[in-house]
Protein backbone atom coordinates (compact mmCIF):
# COMPACT_ATOMS: atom_id res chain seq x y z
CA UNK A 1 0.00 0.00 0.00
CA UNK A 2 1.56 3.59 -0.48
CA UNK A 3 2.32 5.96 1.64
CA UNK A 4 -1.18 8.03 1.51
CA UNK A 5 -3.00 5.07 1.60
CA UNK A 6 -1.81 3.96 4.87
CA UNK A 7 -1.87 7.32 5.97
CA UNK A 8 -5.61 7.69 4.87
CA UNK A 9 -6.21 4.42 6.28
CA UNK A 10 -4.45 5.34 9.93
CA UNK A 11 -6.64 8.77 10.12
CA UNK A 12 -9.81 7.04 9.20
CA UNK A 13 -9.28 4.41 11.68
CA UNK A 14 -8.48 7.29 14.64
CA UNK A 15 -11.39 9.01 13.50
CA UNK A 16 -13.98 6.17 13.67
CA UNK A 17 -12.27 5.76 17.20
CA UNK A 18 -12.14 8.67 18.26
CA UNK A 19 -16.13 8.83 17.47
CA UNK A 20 -16.92 5.38 18.71
CA UNK A 21 -15.25 6.39 22.48
CA UNK A 22 -17.21 10.02 22.55
CA UNK A 23 -20.15 7.79 21.99
CA UNK A 24 -19.27 5.61 24.54
CA UNK A 25 -18.04 8.01 27.12
CA UNK A 26 -21.80 9.66 26.69
CA UNK A 27 -23.35 6.17 27.05
CA UNK A 28 -21.69 5.44 30.38
CA UNK A 29 -22.60 9.14 31.57
CA UNK A 30 -26.79 8.73 29.96
CA UNK A 31 -26.91 5.22 31.65
CA UNK A 32 -26.07 7.06 34.91
CA UNK A 33 -28.62 9.89 35.02
CA UNK A 34 -31.01 7.70 33.41
CA UNK A 35 -30.51 5.09 35.78
CA UNK A 36 -30.92 7.87 38.98
CA UNK A 37 -34.25 9.26 37.21
CA UNK A 38 -35.28 5.67 36.82
CA UNK A 39 -34.46 4.80 40.36
CA UNK A 40 -35.81 8.50 42.04
CA UNK A 41 -39.27 7.73 40.42
CA UNK A 42 -41.48 5.63 42.55
CA UNK A 43 -44.84 5.41 39.80
CA UNK A 44 -41.77 3.31 37.19
CA UNK A 45 -43.55 5.76 34.50
CA UNK A 46 -40.56 5.79 31.92
CA UNK A 47 -39.71 2.08 32.04
CA UNK A 48 -41.00 1.49 28.52
CA UNK A 49 -38.98 4.38 27.61
CA UNK A 50 -36.23 3.85 28.95
CA UNK A 51 -34.01 2.72 26.45
CA UNK A 52 -34.92 5.07 23.77
CA UNK A 53 -33.98 7.76 26.49
CA UNK A 54 -30.88 6.21 27.09
CA UNK A 55 -30.10 5.92 23.47
CA UNK A 56 -31.29 9.86 22.71
CA UNK A 57 -29.66 11.21 26.05
CA UNK A 58 -25.94 9.45 24.76
CA UNK A 59 -26.20 10.53 21.43
CA UNK A 60 -26.52 14.32 23.19
CA UNK A 61 -23.73 13.81 25.70
CA UNK A 62 -21.55 12.31 22.95
CA UNK A 63 -21.65 15.43 20.83
CA UNK A 64 -20.66 17.94 24.11
CA UNK A 65 -18.02 15.28 25.10
CA UNK A 66 -16.70 15.12 21.48
CA UNK A 67 -16.41 18.89 21.40
CA UNK A 68 -15.01 19.40 24.90
CA UNK A 69 -12.41 16.48 24.74
CA UNK A 70 -11.27 17.24 20.84
CA UNK A 71 -8.23 19.47 21.58
CA UNK A 72 -7.18 17.31 24.49
CA UNK A 73 -7.60 14.26 22.63
CA UNK A 74 -5.69 15.17 19.32
CA UNK A 75 -2.37 16.07 21.93
CA UNK A 76 -2.76 12.15 23.68
CA UNK A 77 -3.61 10.86 19.88
CA UNK A 78 -0.43 12.63 18.47
CA UNK A 79 2.04 11.92 21.26
CA UNK A 80 0.71 8.50 21.20
CA UNK A 81 1.65 8.26 17.41
CA UNK A 82 4.75 9.43 17.21
CA UNK A 83 6.35 7.81 20.44
CA UNK A 84 4.23 4.31 19.53
CA UNK A 85 2.46 3.91 23.45
CA UNK A 86 0.33 0.93 22.80
CA UNK A 87 -0.68 0.43 26.66
CA UNK A 88 -3.80 0.25 27.95
CA UNK A 89 -3.03 2.46 30.75
CA UNK A 90 -1.88 5.50 28.87
CA UNK A 91 -5.21 5.88 27.45
CA UNK A 92 -6.73 5.25 30.51
CA UNK A 93 -5.09 7.98 32.09
CA UNK A 94 -5.39 10.50 29.36
CA UNK A 95 -9.01 9.70 29.08
CA UNK A 96 -9.59 10.06 32.91
CA UNK A 97 -7.41 13.66 32.45
CA UNK A 98 -9.35 14.33 29.72
CA UNK A 99 -12.40 13.78 31.55
CA UNK A 100 -11.26 15.99 34.05
CA UNK A 101 -10.32 18.69 31.93
CA UNK A 102 -13.58 18.48 30.00
CA UNK A 103 -15.40 18.80 33.59
CA UNK A 104 -13.59 22.22 34.31
CA UNK A 105 -13.57 23.37 30.76
CA UNK A 106 -17.78 22.67 31.24
CA UNK A 107 -18.17 24.42 34.57
CA UNK A 108 -16.08 27.44 33.55
CA UNK A 109 -18.41 27.82 30.73
CA UNK A 110 -21.38 27.51 32.64
CA UNK A 111 -20.45 29.86 35.20
CA UNK A 112 -19.14 32.94 33.20
CA UNK A 113 -19.26 36.04 34.54
CA UNK A 114 -19.64 34.39 38.17
CA UNK A 115 -17.46 34.00 41.08
CA UNK A 116 -18.52 30.69 41.78
CA UNK A 117 -15.56 28.42 42.52
CA UNK A 118 -15.35 24.66 40.99
CA UNK A 119 -17.26 21.80 42.96
CA UNK A 120 -15.02 18.48 42.94
CA UNK A 121 -18.30 16.11 43.52
CA UNK A 122 -19.89 13.21 41.75
CA UNK A 123 -20.19 14.82 38.48
CA UNK A 124 -16.80 15.54 37.93
CA UNK A 125 -16.53 11.70 38.83
CA UNK A 126 -18.94 10.79 36.38
CA UNK A 127 -16.77 13.10 34.06
CA UNK A 128 -13.47 10.86 34.76
CA UNK A 129 -15.37 7.70 35.11
CA UNK A 130 -16.56 8.40 31.21
CA UNK A 131 -13.08 9.89 30.36
CA UNK A 132 -11.70 6.27 31.61
CA UNK A 133 -14.32 4.57 29.58
CA UNK A 134 -13.54 6.72 26.66
CA UNK A 135 -9.85 6.03 26.69
CA UNK A 136 -10.29 2.44 27.07
CA UNK A 137 -12.53 2.25 24.13
CA UNK A 138 -10.19 3.99 22.06
CA UNK A 139 -7.39 1.92 22.72
CA UNK A 140 -9.47 -0.86 21.77
CA UNK A 141 -10.09 0.43 18.45
CA UNK A 142 -6.70 2.31 17.33
CA UNK A 143 -4.72 2.66 20.68
CA UNK A 144 -3.43 -1.18 20.15
CA UNK A 145 -1.81 -0.43 16.78
CA UNK A 146 -0.33 3.31 17.08
CA UNK A 147 2.75 3.96 15.50
CA UNK A 148 2.00 1.69 12.92
CA UNK A 149 3.08 4.35 10.74
CA UNK A 150 6.63 4.54 11.52
CA UNK A 151 7.74 1.12 9.97
CA UNK A 152 8.03 0.26 6.87
CA UNK A 153 5.60 -0.84 4.34
CA UNK A 154 5.60 -4.68 4.10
Amino acid sequence: MSGIGRILGRLFAVAFAYVVACGAAGLTFSVSVILQWFLADTSRALTGRIFTETLFVAGAVASIVAFYAFAPSVIAIVVAEVFRFRRSTYYVLCGGLIGALSYVAAQTYESVGGDAPLQFGPLFTLYVVGGIIGGLVYWGFAGRTAGVLTRPAA
